[in-house]
Order: structure tokens, then C-alpha cells, then sequence
């Protein structure tokens, strides 16, 4: 599927959206769910993830996990997931970093909403059934992702 937003409410919109679409469709109910995120430099993936924290009762201010690679945020509202993990593999060079990082056992539980930007630098320990979405900048406002 393909949607248009035209600011960042309507990406934490959609968010929303495909989130439901992947809690209806089974996602994570037996290992983590994974959302892969592709996309040029402020191409809305940070709002994409925004939307789902909100979605899912964060209260913490979501932030980009580009510096420190990974934030997670404790979800208030367990209806299917305990931990939203936000993971930017931007400054990774390959997927063994990210499995130093404990990897394996983020993915392994059904407890976790992962989001994965830049997978393309870890791309052999990205789960085959990972939701993968694309964003593109269209215009200073506009997003075009893929999903």
C-alpha cells in the first residue's frame, strides 16, 4: 500500500493505522514485531514511531535514537505489546553490531514493538516477516511511504 501525508500528524496518523492492521493480522504474537524503516534523513520515519508511541500510551517524549542507537519506552497500554524499542542502525556497519546489542533477544519476545531505521546496514538479522516501510520526502511537507 502507498499513502501521501502531508505533515507529521497525518504520518502518526497512518502509524496508527498500520499498527492496528499488524495487531489484527497476528503480528507479534510469537516473536517480536518488527517494523523496518527505510528512508532518507528526515524522511518522517522518527514521526512514523512518534505515532506509534502515542498510539500505544507513551508518555516520554520520543526522540530520535540516532546518537545513543536505541531508546526504549515502556507502553501503558499492554493490550498486545510491554516495550516500544526504537533502534537507529544509521551509525552501524554491520549486523553483528546490532547483534552485541542483544539482538536476538529483543526479537525474541512477543512482548516488543521493535522499529528498526536504516535495516539496510543490518539487513541479515532483519526477521523475513518485519513489516518493512518506506518513506520518501516529497516536499518540505509532503511524504510518500510504502508499506
Amino acid at each position: 500500500m502507498e499513502a501521501v501525508t502531508k505533515n507529521e500528524k497525518e504520518t502518526q496518523e497512518l502509524a496508527r493505522s498500520v499498527l492496528e492492521e499488524a495487531i489484527k493480522n497476528g503480528f507479534g504474537t510469537n516473536k517480536a514485531c518488527v517494523f523496518a524503516l527505510s528512508g532518507e534523513l528526515g524522511s518522517g520515519k522518527t514521526a512514523f514511531v512518534k505515532g506509534l508511541a502515542e498510539t500505544l500510551l507513551i508518555k516520554e517524549r520520543v526522540l530520535s535514537p540516532t546518537f545513543v542507537i536505541e531508546r526504549r519506552y515502556r507502553v501503558i497500554n499492554r493490550r498486545c505489546f510491554s516495550h516500544l524499542i526504537h533502534i537507529d542502525a544509521y551509525r552501524l556497519s554491520s549486523s553483528e553490531e546490532l547483534k552485541n546489542l542483544g539482538w536476538e533477544a529483543l526479537i525474541g519476545s512477543s512482548k516488543n514493538l521493535i522499529c528498526l531505521e536504516w535495516p539496510e546496514n543490518v539487513s541479515s538479522v532483519v526477521p523475513s516477516l518485519a513489516i518493512r516501510i518506506n518513506f520518501e520526502v516529497i516536499s518540505e511537507n509532503e511524504r510518500r511511504i510504502i508499506y
